[in-house]
């Protein structure tokens, strides 16, 4: 008689490099969809890499040779906007120190030229649109170690006080309702 369990073991993940995969290929088939229909010009931003070895049947061992800048560049309606897709397997929160510094540097320098930046979240079921101007000062909070209690995170409440709920990858209308008001405050 066999003493393994029915089911197989799970082991423990040894990285979450690639837990946002499905999140960003349902984004790259909605920007499919928004390019072909005319709507946006979107361009994923790889990260940079070196190949290290011979490729074997079109894949070759490669490394990182920096930080990957946000994930996205998007012209909209003459608007130049610059994201990231962030999501997290906590329901609950998304922690600030999810967004790498480099990245909140690029999204300061965007903004610095008048584009417009914004993280994407995938946060449980809901995905929100945060705009950069609205999650820099908490960030910055964080980042100097000046965060209240409870600050160091995202909470479903807080992206709906900072920013604007999406139809699941279909940001692209929340986006364009976002860039209305800011135009309207300017």
């Amino acid at each position: 008689m066999s003493t393994k369990p029915s089911h197989a073991a799970r082991k423990p993940l040894a990285s979450t490099a690639n837990l946002g995969k499905p999140f960003e290929d349902a984004l790259e088939s909605m920007h499919a969809l928004y390019v072909a229909g005319g709507r946006a010009a979107v361009t994923r931003i790889p990260a940079p890499m070196k190949p290290i070895g011979k490729a074997v049947r079109g894949v070759f061992p490669a490394i990182y040779v920096k930080r990957g800048a946000p994930d996205f560049h998007a012209q909209v309606d003459g608007h130049s906007l610059l994201f990231d897709a962030k999501s997290t397997i906590d329901a609950d929160r998304w922690e600030l120190k999810d967004l790498p510094g480099h990245q909140a540097a690029a999204f300061d320098r965007h903004e610095a030229q008048r584009g417009r930046a914004f993280v994407l979240l995938l946060l449980g079921r809901a995905v929100f649109l945060l705009p950069w101007a609205a999650l820099a000062p908490r960030y910055r909070r964080w980042e100097k170690g000046d965060a209240a209690r409870g600050e160091a995170s995202l909470t479903v409440a807080d992206c709906d006080r900072l920013g604007y709920r999406c139809a699941w990858v279909n940001w692209l209308p929340t986006a364009t309702v976002w860039l209305a008001s800011d135009a309207a405050r300017s």
